[in-house]
C-alpha cells in the first residue's frame, strides 16, 4: 500500500498551484518552473472515469545517439482517477493507458511514467515530472530517420475524452469540458542539434470577473533562438475535435495573446460564472523557434470582484531592474509580495532562472520574502533575463517581476603559440617553421587572434592561428586573442631561430703531400705525393657559420669516430699506433643549430715506429724523394703507386 498522500490545505477546495522543484536547460541556462509542465501525460477510463486533463507541455531535446530525442515533462491530473491513489514519492504509469496514448510519429506507443512531487486533495490532481524506468528525467526513443522523408516527425500526446468535465468534484470547466485534448510538437533533427522552447507558467491563473486580466507566458529557447507566440489551432489542442479558447460562445471577449512578448489579455467582462463553484477556461498557446514548436496548456480561474491580487513590495522585490556582475561574482536580492485579501496566503516561486542560480522557498503566508542567489559561471556570460510569480490561493497572480542580470567577461582570452619543423640544437630550428596559435576563452569565448612577425613600430596585425616563419636567422613572433565581449590579452611573443645552411668546414692541418714526425711539421720540396704521419699528429680544423656559429667537429678514422671536439678545434691523432699503410682521415663540422659539413676525405700513410727508428726512417724517406726514387715508398705505403 502506498503512503498517506501528502495534502496541501492552506485554503479548503481552492485550486491552487503547488510550488515544484526547479528544472533546468542548457546552453541559454534558463530554467523552468510550473506549467514548466514540460509534458502531461495522463491515464484515462471511458465516461465518468476521464482523466481530467489539468495542464501540460510537449517539449523534447536530441539525445546522445544519432537520431536520439528525449522528451520531458511535468503536469497535473485528477488524483482520485488511480485505483491505488499514489502518494508523493510515487511513480505511476500515464500512458498508455485507456485512451490516453503518446505516439512518436513513428509508428511507435511510449510508455509514460510520472513521478508524483505534489497531491493536493482539496482540489484531487496531483502534480509530478516525467521519467523513465530507471527514474531518470526524461524519456529516450531513437527515430528511424532524421526526420518523415524530408518533413518533421509528428509525437503526440491525445485522450478523445480526457479533459477536465463540465462538472468535476467542485469545479465548473466552462468551455471545454470532457473533449479531448492534444500536446504536439515536431522533430526534425535533420536541422542539426535545435530544441524545443521551454515554457513556464502556473497550471491555473487567476483572472478576476469583469474586469481585464493580465498575465504572461513565460518561455525561452535553450538555443537562444528568437520564440513567437500564438493561440494553438482546434486540431492542435483537440485533434480535430472542437477545441474554444476562452471566449465566445461563452464569454463576450475572445482571449488574445501578443505575438512577441506573450503577454496575455483576456477581458472577462460578461464571461460565464458559476457562483458556487471553481470556474475554469482551458486555453492552449503555441511558443514556436520557426523549426519546432512547445504547446502550454492550462486553465484560467475567475473569482468575483471586488478581489485584491498580490502586489510586489518594492523596495526590496527588484522588478524591472538590471544587475550587471563580472562571471564568478556573487548577486543576490530580496522579492518580497503580500497579500490584502483577507484570509488569503502568497506562495513566491520562480518562472525562469538561470543555471545554478536559487530562490528560497518560505511557506506561503499573506507576507513573504524569498532570497535569490547567484554566481555565474564562467561560461554563463550574457543577458540573463528571470521571472519570478506570486499567486495567492485562488491563482490570482501579481504582475509578472522580471528582472535582468547581465553578466560581464572581463578576462581576456589566454592563447598559446606551438612551433613545428625540423629541430636543431636547442633552441634552434634547421627548417622552417609552422606556428599555430591556440586561444582559449570560457567565458564570451574567442572573436580574433591576430599575429605579425619581425613587425616594425606601428605595423599592421594580421588575423589567422596558422602561418609559417621562414629565412635563416632570429625571428620575433607577436600574438594576442580578443574574445566576443571585446576584451583584448596583452600582447605575447615568440622567439624562433632558424638556420637551414651548413656552415663552412676547413682542415688545415695535416697538409696534404708533408711528413709530420712526432706532430713536427716537415714540408717537403717538391711534395709528396702522399701524406706520411709517424708518432702522434694533432688535426686542426676551422668552422664557421654566419648565422648560429660554430658547433663542434667530429673526427674520423677509417669510418669510426674518434673525437667529437667544440670549436676551436684540435683533435690529436695518435698515428704512430696505426697499422702501417693508408688511413682515411675525416672531418665533419657542426653549426650551433646542428647542420653538418663534411670536409673532404684525407689520406695519411701512418708509420709505425719507435724513437730508435724513427730518424733512419726519415733520414731515408728524404734521401728516397731527393734521389726523386718514387718507387721507393712502395714498401712504406703499399697500394700506392707512382
Amino acid at each position: 500500500m502506498p503512503n498517506p498522500p501528502t495534502t496541501l490545505r492552506e485554503d479548503t477546495a481552492r485550486p491552487r498551484e503547488a510550488g515544484l522543484p526547479l528544472r533546468r536547460t542548457r546552453p541559454a541556462a534558463l530554467a523552468w518552473a510550473p506549467l514548466g509542465l514540460l509534458l502531461l501525460f495522463v491515464a484515462v477510463a471511458a465516461g465518468a472515469q476521464a482523466s481530467h486533463f489539468r495542464a501540460g507541455t510537449l517539449t523534447w531535446e536530441p539525445g546522445d545517439q544519432a537520431n536520439e530525442v528525449v522528451f520531458r515533462g511535468e503536469g497535473s491530473f485528477r488524483w482520485s482517477f488511480f485505483s491505488a491513489q499514489p502518494a508523493v514519492g510515487d511513480t505511476v504509469v500515464v500512458a498508455p493507458v485507456g485512451s490516453a496514448v503518446f505516439t512518436t510519429g513513428d509508428g511507435t506507443t511510449v510508455t509514460i511514467r510520472l513521478k508524483v512531487e505534489v497531491v493536493n486533495l482539496d482540489n484531487d490532481w496531483i502534480h509530478g515530472r516525467f521519467v523513465d524506468a530507471d527514474g531518470n528525467d526524461g524519456v529516450r526513443h531513437v527515430y528511424p530517420a532524421p526526420n518523415n522523408g524530408g518533413v518533421p516527425w509528428v509525437a503526440r500526446f491525445d485522450n478523445p475524452n480526457g479533459r477536465t468535465a463540465t462538472f468535476s468534484s467542485n469545479n465548473y470547466h466552462v468551455n471545454n469540458g470532457g473533449l479531448q485534448y492534444r500536446l504536439e510538437t515536431v522533430i526534425d533533427l535533420a536541422a542539426g542539434t535545435n530544441r524545443a522552447p521551454r515554457v513556464s507558467l502556473a497550471p491555473i491563473v487567476g483572472c478576476v470577473l469583469n474586469e481585464t486580466c493580465l498575465f504572461r507566458i513565460a518561455a525561452t529557447d535553450p538555443d537562444g533562438d528568437t520564440v513567437g507566440f500564438r493561440l494553438s489551432s482546434s486540431l492542435e489542442a483537440s485533434g480535430g475535435s472542437v477545441f474554444r479558447q476562452p471566449g465566445p460562445a461563452k464569454a463576450p471577449n475572445l482571449v488574445a495573446i501578443d505575438a512577441s512578448t506573450g503577454w496575455v489579455t483576456w477581458n472577462a467582462t460578461g464571461a460565464s460564472f458559476n457562483a458556487t463553484l471553481n470556474t475554469l477556461y482551458s486555453m492552449q498557446v503555441m511558443v514556436s523557434d520557426a523549426r519546432t514548436k512547445t504547446p502550454v496548456d492550462f486553465f484560467i480561474q475567475l473569482v468575483v470582484p471586488p478581489y485584491v491580487a498580490p502586489q510586489w513590495v518594492q523596495p526590496p522585490t527588484p522588478c524591472g531592474e538590471t544587475f550587471v556582475v563580472p562571471v564568478e561574482e556573487p548577486v543576490g536580492f530580496d522579492v518580497r509580495a503580500e497579500t490584502a485579501q483577507p484570509f488569503e496566503n502568497v506562495r513566491l516561486k520562480p518562472l525562469l532562472l538561470p543555471d545554478g542560480a536559487t530562490l528560497t522557498s518560505p511557506a506561503p503566508a499573506p507576507s513573504v520574502t524569498a532570497t535569490f542567489a547567484w554566481t555565474p559561471g564562467p561560461d554563463q556570460w550574457g543577458t540573463y533575463p528571470m521571472v519570478f510569480s506570486a499567486e495567492d490561493g485562488r491563482g490570482i497572480v501579481a504582475p509578472m517581476c522580471d528582472v535582468t542580470v547581465v553578466t560581464l567577461d572581463v578576462t581576456p582570452p589566454t592563447t598559446i603559440a606551438s612551433a613545428s619543423g625540423v629541430a636543431g640544437n636547442a633552441p634552434w630550428f634547421r627548417s622552417s617553421v609552422e606556428v599555430t596559435l591556440a586561444a582559449t576563452d570560457l567565458t564570451s569565448g574567442v572573436a580574433h587572434t591576430h599575429f605579425r612577425v619581425d613587425a616594425g613600430p606601428g605595423e599592421a596585425w594580421q588575423e589567422g592561428t596558422s602561418f609559417t616563419v621562414a629565412g635563416d636567422g632570429t625571428h620575433l613572433v607577436e600574438f594576442r586573442s580578443e574574445d566576443v565581449a571585446g576584451n583584448v590579452e596583452a600582447g605575447q611573443s615568440l622567439v624562433l631561430r632558424i638556420d637551414t645552411t651548413p656552415p663552412t668546414v676547413a682542415l688545415t692541418r695535416p697538409v696534404a703531400g708533408n711528413v709530420y714526425l712526432l706532430d713536427v711539421e716537415d714540408p717537403l720540396e717538391p711534395a709528396l705525393p702522399v701524406t706520411v704521419a709517424a708518432g702522434d699528429l694533432t688535426v686542426l680544423v676551422a668552422v664557421a657559420d654566419a648565422t648560429s656559429g660554430a658547433g663542434r667537429v667530429d673526427y674520423y678514422v677509417d669510418g669510426v669516430l674518434r673525437a667529437s671536439t667544440p670549436q676551436p678545434s684540435a683533435f690529436v691523432w695518435e698515428a704512430g699506433k696505426e697499422a702501417l699503410g693508408e688511413h682515411v682521415l675525416r672531418v665533419v663540422g657542426y653549426d650551433a643549430a646542428g647542420n653538418a659539413a663534411p670536409n673532404a676525405d684525407v689520406r695519411v700513410t701512418t708509420v709505425p715506429t719507435t724513437p730508435e727508428g724513427l730518424g733512419a726512417t726519415l733520414t731515408t724517406v728524404r734521401e728516397l724523394w731527393t734521389q726523386a726514387s718514387s718507387w721507393a715508398l712502395g714498401w712504406m705505403a703499399p697500394g700506392w703507386r707512382p
